[in-house]
Order: structure tokens, then sequence, then C-alpha cells
């Protein structure tokens, strides 16, 4: 029996993502993993390394890719792409993960008794604290992790389910933290513990990756791919390689040296080129997405205020593994702390970090731009950072990233802290 094409496309665009040269165990069960709001598959990067280190098989791990911002009903689509990592697989039934929003969408496709017959275990990740498990009747095991820190979603036990509750993660550090991969480890492997393999680097690779819209997750084919080396100092190296994204907003990138710091320009078919700062990509890495800005939508409508002139420089920063704290973290730009009380409060949970001259007096007032700072997860604050052969030095918690300042006109930069 053939596979529907909506079902093919995202399983293997999957198998594609997820190569590597490491040793695994193929009898692990299938995990599919499903995000939140404003997120996408490489939430799950950190957990996917600590996966892969106990022996799990990438080809046994899968993300599911929604549009967070549209909240459309996701069973029949969900639905359909279970059943093709089933096929895919061979597997009897899956495991699965829902993180923030994405708890919502497992506890609706897990409310049918048909579909839930799929699932084999149900992790609950920073995401409401429901009365029932979900899967209903104690059918599907469930386990519940939650951080009595996380300020965007108040979690807590949930009868009938294995709580786990931490106190000093946030909204984003729940799901990426080392310690919440290993509790999925083993709920997910009863009667096993965690044990890492050791993985090798080589001394150079290709990775793999895909290029989606912001929020909305759309596919991006056609997608032009640069990357040039970044030195210590900012200035910019020769192209080592270049791609251009398949249908499936897939791409590869040969030659890539661990260790070593890149900036990937990405010029999509439609919409403003972005640049991405790395300050290294490692081998076995799973999930290497690259966003793009969304083409409709209170958030297209938001970041389309961006300035695109030839003066000044736009920078993002992203902070991909927790919200970046006052109190906890240090983030500066060009000596001046941006992680003040003001800006760094916990309530804020910000990830996202938008730098530019807000209000076009060519001077950098460190005042909060509206709407932007007002969004969940993004802040943003007027700083002018002139655009031409000068860089913009970063510090985040004691690590130097000096990045050359491109002028907004020719793309928007966002620095991977």
């Amino acid at each position: 029996m053939k596979l529907r094409r909506l079902a093919l496309v995202p399983i293997f665009l999957l198998l594609a993502l997820f190569t590597t040269a490491q040793v695994c165990d193929d009898k692990h069960r299938p995990i599919i993993l499903i995000h939140g709001f404003l997120g996408a598959g490489d939430n799950y990067s950190f957990m996917l390394h600590k996966l892969f280190e106990a022996g799990y098989c990438p080809q046994r791990c899968f993300v599911y890719d929604w549009n967070s911002i549209d909240r459309a009903n996701q069973n029949p689509r969900l639905d359909r792409f279970v059943d093709s990592v089933l096929q895919v697989t061979g597997a009897s039934n899956v495991d699965l993960a829902g993180h923030s929003a994405g708890g919502g969408v497992c506890y609706a496709y897990l409310s049918d008794s048909v579909r839930a017959k799929k699932v084999a275990h149900y992790v609950h990740i920073g995401s409401n604290a429901n009365k029932t498990p979900a899967g209903g009747e104690g059918t599907v095991p469930n386990l519940n992790i939650y951080s009595t820190a996380d300020r965007v979603v108040k979690g807590g036990d949930i009868a009938g389910a294995t709580n786990l509750r931490f106190t000093n993660y946030d909204h984003i550090e729940v799901v990426t933290a080392d310690s919440v991969a290993v509790a999925v480890y083993e709920f997910l492997n009863t009667g096993k513990k965690y044990k890492p393999n050791k993985m090798v680097l080589p001394d150079a690779f290709a990775v793999k990756g895909r290029v989606i819209t912001l929020g909305q997750n759309q596919a991006m084919a056609g997608a032009k791919l640069l990357v040039k080396k970044v030195r210590k100092n900012g200035s910019l190296g020769a192209k080592i390689a270049e791609a251009t994204t398949r249908e499936d907003g897939n791409f590869t990138l040969n030659g890539i040296e661990p260790s070593t710091a890149y900036m990937i320009y990405c010029y999509p078919l439609a919409g403003r080129p972005m640049v991405y700062y790395f300050s290294k990509i490692l081998p076995h890495e799973p999930l290497l997405y690259l966003r793009t800005l969304p083409f409709e939508g209170m958030v297209s409508m938001m970041l389309g205020s961006l300035p695109a002139d030839s003066n000044q420089a736009v920078f993002t920063l992203f902070s991909n593994k927790r919200a970046i704290l006052y109190g906890r973290d240090e983030l500066s730009i060009n000596g001046t702390t941006l992680s003040t009380e003001a800006f760094a409060t916990p309530a804020k949970t910000a990830i996202s970090w938008f730098l530019y001259d807000g209000n076009g007096n060519g001077q950098s007032d460190f005042t909060r731009i509206a709407p932007l700072s007002n969004f969940p997860f993004m802040q943003a604050i007027d700083v002018w950072l002139p655009a031409g052969s000068k860089t913009s030095q970063f510090v985040f918690n004691g690590n130097t990233i000096n990045v050359p300042s491109i002028p907004a006109s020719e793309a928007i930069i966002v620095v991977v802290l």
C-alpha cells in the first residue's frame, strides 16, 4: 500500500535530516517530538543529542513541525504522520512527547481511543497540568515534566501520571536540559539506566538541515545558501560551501569543520535574506534549522517593521537552549549590558533579542521597542549598530563573539548563542 503524499513529505524529510555514523540500537520504539508556540523541531535538538548518545538510532527519531500561529486542528495531519512513522519503521506503536502548546496537540490527539492505541508512552513537557493523563483511563502511561520556575506555563502534578518537578528550569530549558532528556530516556525504556556513549568528532563532515518560516514552519524550497568561515576578530574568510534547498526545505552542506565559526547566508526566493552566525556546528547536529520571516499574519506584520537601510545592521540574538535571565546570565553588546532587570526579567522568558535603531535617531537609546517587545519570547531594544567594516562584539556568559555588521539592506543577522 502506498503512503499518501502529504504523509510522505515529513517522514522522508526527517530521515534525510537524521544521518550519523554512530553505533545505535534500532530496537528502540520510534519517538515523535512535538514543539510548542513559535517553536520548531530544533527545540528538541539537545534532547536528541542525549538520546543519540544513549544509543537511539536517528532513523527512529522524528519531529513534527506544525503551524503554531494558525493553531488549526492537528489531529488528521498528525495521525497521517504517525501512520507514516509506523509504516516506515515497521513498529507497532510509537512514543510521543509534546512541549508547551505541543502538549495540547498531544492531548487532543490521544483523546481518541483508536489513535491512542498507536502510542505506547506519552511525555508531557512544560505544558498545562490537566486533571487526567492523556489517553484516558490510564491506557497510555504518562510522564509529566514541569518546572516551578517556568513563567510561561504554570505546570503541576497530574493525577495518574508519573510526575517530575524541577525548580530551576525556565520554559525553554525544561525541554533542553540534559536531566530532562535522561528522565525521558529512562521513562521510555523501563528498567534501563541512561548510559551515554562517546561520540568521536571527524575533521570535516556534511551537515543537513532545513529552511522554514518562523512560527508557520513552512518549508522554503529553492533558497540559496552560502557558507563562510568567521575568524575570531569577526572578519570573513573564503566561501567554503553552498547549496540550494529542495522542495521540502532540506539542504546539505559539505566540508564543515567542528569548533569553527561560520556565517550561513540564506537567500529565499521571496522575503528578506537572513545570515546566521554559529560559533560551531557539530557533526551529529540533528536539526540545523534556518528561519526566514513569515509571509502573513501578526508576526509577519511586526517583523516587517525591521529596518532595511544600508547604514545600520539589524541583529537577532537567539538563545536556543534557555531564556536569558537577569541575575543568571550576562549578555552585552559592544560593552553595554543588555541582561538588565528591565530587559531580562524571568517573566519575559526572552530567547530572541532584536537589536536595531527603532526610532531612527542614529544613536543607541537602550529602550524597549514595541510591539516586538510585547510578544512572547521576544525582546527588542533600541541599539544603533552602524553597518560597514566594523564588527559588533557580543559577550554571552563569558564567551566573546565578534560578528560582521552586515547592512540591513542586505540581510538580517541572527547570532545563535
